[in-house]
């Protein structure tokens, strides 16, 4: 019994030792898409930066991605991924657009839509960052005019 609570008691001084910043969603950048047909595919990777003064892990990350607030896409990330201490990770995505959004992805043009004039793009999500047994969830918000 005293094991146990030896053990309830370190973990939880531990915890109150280790406090884990939320990784800051960076932006978007490498934007490429096919051809534009009905399999169209949107490329791009989503710059993530660590400012923790050690690696973390990114267990799971779900992602919406929206064109002038109407949802174009959800995606996940595949497998954790490790941010080393205090640096930045490029995380590649792959989006296929609902056949709905096509026309307006033809009509904003694929350069105006990243353009500071043209239609927005925003994703947001949820991420979940873990190191050790310890992990936590944190909400983002991308916005990008």
């Amino acid at each position: 019994m005293l094991k146990i609570f030896s053990t309830v008691a370190l973990a939880c001084l531990i915890s109150g030792c280790i406090s884990l910043k939320a990784p800051q969603v960076k932006g978007i950048d490498k934007v490429s898409f096919t051809e534009l047909s009905p399999d169209m595919k949107m490329m791009f990777n989503l710059n993530v930066h660590n400012p923790n003064n050690y690696g973390v892990n990114i267990k799971r990350m779900n992602v919406k991605v929206f064109l002038d607030d109407s949802l174009i896409s959800k995606i996940g990330l595949a497998g954790k991924q490790k941010i080393a201490a205090s640096s930045n990770i490029a995380l590649p995505f792959e989006v296929q657009p609902k056949l709905a959004h096509l026309p307006k992805l033809a009509l904003a043009g694929i350069t105006e839509i990243f353009s500071n004039s043209g239609s927005k793009l925003k994703m947001e999500g949820e991420i979940v960052v873990s190191k050790f047994i310890f992990r936590k969830k944190y909400s983002f918000s991308v916005p990008k005019k």
